[in-house]
């Protein structure tokens, strides 16, 4: 880093001195790799060259140009440039902080030669270089590099690159309160340092990403580098040698240590405590993405895909699953997001934001060199001592008359829809979600309540049916004429076909007579009126199939006052059998009345601009459906969403009939207790514990930042509250309305015990498993597999091309 420096002489060919040399063999070409201690040779040369660099550029031509300064993306965000006033190459540049922008920088300079340093002392005139045939290209000694980031002695390029990226994308003053015993001009080029060896050896010098041969080391024979100042390499003419042994990648002196090949060729694989922090960075990141979305007044995020669909949303589950995150550590996160959501339907957004946080409070453990399992062992006591204490906190609502329960149930629904887009009007859709789930009882379908998006006009024109509905279906002419209310009807189900069916394709008739093809007519028709004619006699006056009901049909019907519907979905079909108490018939004949459903009232009514056709006073009372109105799509979609969560919520809170306290009540609790037992412990697990207590804050911290309120005074007072003696400041949380804090359990604030518990549990085995993972393999695609994929490809386009239904031809 600009303290040491190392010749190191790429060369072919020439006598290298025996003890401070190695030879090393790299695409079927020898090297000797020779170290010299020369004072003040090439100091910093590269790093000038770049800054020099940006002074020289048109600084209104930049695309980064701001305030008079060209953007130096190898310099971190934040860095402050009046305090290095005296350094006049600085001047012109503020760090924008991106590592792959600096590796580019980088690459174009070692690309224009520009990185030589050719004044003296560093030119090539030194007596030890002059039989050297090869190109000086200054470098900071990778030691320095690979210790500060706490690299291991043998690494790979992909750790070093992500362990720059993560450096040169991080804030400035948080590096400097990181590292505040290192001096800035210092502590700023780490960041090059990383992008310039990265871009050195691997573009220019073609030396493999995962190449673990490359050695870091502070000696080389009897010369120390950390005495020595700047660095150099020289890069001979690679010329291959016929005398070496035609085996590539071999390293010479090392034969009791032969490289052993075991994966693929173009397999990349990331190890050691730089690919950890790389996966705990994504998680974080993803993290970022939904803490906005937490809570009352959380944001909304709008993500449109490239088919030009748009959805609005802040339900965790949904952005999770539309981010398309390629990550594979991250889509762990997004995984629990699926499981929470269909194991409890709410609580996506807190389960993600806190394994990410669980992560961050370990980061620091794992940079400082502690190993991953000390920190998931500590972070699985603190899990089960947190389940056991949301358990003793929570409050039964058994024992409640069926009005309470509804009461209580409600609570727990608005506290659900409070975060969302309906949020305006969650005591109206909590009523109505809760009379939903009591109406289907312990029936465990969820497509047994139905929601019905209906667009335009208001929210509150939606409503409950204490049934069925669903949209009309195509109709044919007589469909008119047919009866749209019935009071106790008998309905028939049906999946058959009730239309006149004429010639099939392929079909062929052989008439020894004329005359015998009437005969063949009627019977078609004698079939068809046949099938009419025991639907008639059965005694319904409401027929539905799930198949087509042609015009002969309809208008039969309508001729005898019965209303019919063809086409209705299965899942429509199947909701009205459970309400009415039919059964589906596969068949015309012998229909008996046991199969045969009722409701109080049928009728078909206009919502907004659609028919619908509604069957109330369904004797099972197994089914409910929710009919939506609104007014663009995409809020009738989220408002949809919403209610499928509140759905959830009551159900989970009906079936397990505890609750707890909301608005960050129980995460507060739950952190005092853990701190309050970590005391308890000796050794470094109270540390770890400690950190687990604090990454349960980010629930009331976010609900603060989400709604403009001052977090670090609310917290303050939830401490003070909580520390109370005999557990009376508890139920105390963030008071959304004031800014403050309050009771949530009296200010009906609540949310089911489960969702918690599987939140907790589930963040911490995500948090678990990111921090068991040492190394990250990416395998290349087959080529066979690809081979038979296109294979396959051109089998499904070319030949389908030639084959076909094809139409017989009639006989002449």
């Amino acid at each position: 880093m600009g303290l040491c420096f190392i010749q190191i002489i790429f060369a072919s060919r020439e006598v290298a001195q025996v003890q401070s040399s190695r030879r090393i063999k790299l695409a079927r070409v020898t090297y000797n790799l020779q170290a010299q201690s020369l004072p003040k040779f090439g100091q910093d040369a590269a790093w000038e060259s770049l800054h020099e660099r940006h002074s020289s550029r048109d600084v209104s031509s930049s695309s980064i140009y701001r305030e008079g300064f060209v953007g130096n993306p190898c310099i971190p965000q934040g860095y402050d440039l009046a305090s290095n006033i005296s350094d006049p190459k600085l001047l012109m540049s503020h760090g924008t902080g991106n590592f792959t922008a600096c590796r580019l920088e980088v690459r174009a300079l070692l690309k224009s030669r520009q990185e030589k340093c050719l004044r003296r002392p560093c030119n090539i005139d030194s007596p030890l270089f002059t039989r050297l045939q090869g190109k000086p290209v200054s470098q900071d000694n990778l030691f320095f590099a690979s210790e500060f980031f706490g690299l291991v002695p043998r690494v790979s390029l992909f750790e070093l690159e992500a362990a720059g990226k993560h450096y040169c994308e991080d804030d400035w003053d948080k590096l400097k309160d990181q590292h505040h015993g290192i001096d800035d001009l210092d502590l700023l080029r780490y960041c090059f340092s990383s992008a310039y060896t990265v871009a050195l050896l691997h573009d220019s010098f073609g030396i493999s990403m995962n190449d673990r041969r490359i050695g870091f080391a502070n000696h080389t024979g009897s010369v120390p580098f950390d005495w020595t100042l700047g660095a150099f390499i020289f890069q001979s003419m690679l010329e291959p040698l016929e005398s070496e042994i035609n085996n590539p990648d071999e390293i010479v002196g090392n034969e009791s240590q032969p490289q052993i090949i075991l994966l693929k060729e173009g397999t990349d694989t990331s190890q050691g405590k730089a690919q950890l922090l790389s996966n705990i960075n994504a998680c974080t990141a993803v993290a970022d993405v939904v803490r906005t979305t937490l809570g009352p007044r959380g944001m909304d995020k709008l993500i449109h895909d490239d088919k030009g669909n748009v959805t609005i949303s802040n339900d965790g589950a949904t952005i999770m699953k539309l981010l398309d995150i390629i990550h594979p550590a991250a889509k762990i996160l997004v995984d629990i997001a699926k499981s929470q959501d269909s194991e409890v339907g709410d609580g996506t957004t807190t389960v993600v934001l806190l394994a990410g946080e669980f992560l961050k409070e370990a980061k620091p453990f794992v940079e400082d060199g502690v190993h991953p399992q000390n920190l998931i062992r500590s972070y699985r006591t603190a899990c089960n001592l947190a389940i056991e204490k949301v358990k003793e906190l929570a409050s039964s609502i058994e024992g409640k008359s069926l009005e309470e329960k509804k009461s209580l149930l409600a609570k727990c629904a608005a506290t659900t829809l409070s975060s969302k887009l309906i949020g305006g009007e969650k005591e109206f859709f909590a009523s109505m979600v809760v009379d939903a789930v009591i109406a289907i009882g312990n029936d465990d379908r969820l497509n047994m309540i139905g929601i019905k998006k209906v667009p335009g006009g208001n929210m509150r024109d939606s409503f409950l049916v204490n049934g069925v509905a669903f949209k009309k279906t195509f109709s044919y002419a007589g469909f008119e004429q047919q009866p749209k209310k019935f009071v106790n009807p008998k309905i028939l189900l049906l999946n058959i076909e009730l239309e006149l069916k004429s010639e099939k394709e392929n079909a062929e008739i052989r008439l020894s007579d004329p005359s015998q093809y009437q005969s063949i007519v009627d019977a078609e028709w004698n079939i068809i009126y046949d099938k009419l004619d025991k639907c008639a006699q059965s005694g319904a006056k409401i027929v539905l199939s799930r198949l087509a009901i042609g015009d002969l049909a309809t208008q039969y019907f309508a001729d005898r006052d019965i209303f019919c519907a063809g086409r209705v979905s299965e899942e429509d079909l199947q909701r009205v059998a459970a309400a009415t108490g039919g059964t589906v018939q596969t068949t015309i004949n012998n229909v008996i009345d046991e199969v045969l459903g009722t409701c109080e009232i049928f009728e078909e009514k206009q919502v907004g601009n659609e028919r619908f056709n509604i069957f109330n006073g369904c004797p099972s009372g197994t089914t409910a459906t929710i009919v939506l109105r609104g007014g663009a799509d995409q809020f009738i979609e989220e408002a949809e969403r919403s209610l499928h969560d509140a759905i959830m919520i009551v159900r989970r809170a009906m079936k397990n009939s505890t609750v707890v306290a909301g608005g960050g009540a129980i995460d507060m609790e739950i952190s005092r207790y853990l701190r309050q037992h970590a005391r308890t412990i000796a050794g470094k697990s109270q540390l770890f514990i400690n950190s687990y207590a604090k990454a349960l804050e980010v629930i009331p911290r976010q609900l603060c930042d989400n709604a403009g309120f001052d977090a670090t005074d609310v917290l303050n007072k939830l401490r003070q509250k909580h520390a109370l003696p005999s557990g009376e400041g508890a139920p105390y949380g963030v008071d959304i309305n004031t800014g403050g804090i309050a009771d949530s359990f009296a200010n009906f604030v609540w949310e089911p015990a489960v969702v918690k518990i599987n939140a907790i549990n589930a963040a911490t085995e995500a948090a678990c498993l990111i921090l068991s993972v040492d190394e990250t393999v990416k395998n290349p695609k087959s080529e066979s597999a690809q081979g038979e994929a296109a294979a396959g490809a051109m089998g499904g386009r070319g030949g389908g091309g030639f084959r076909g239904r094809g139409r017989g031809m009639r006989r002449r």
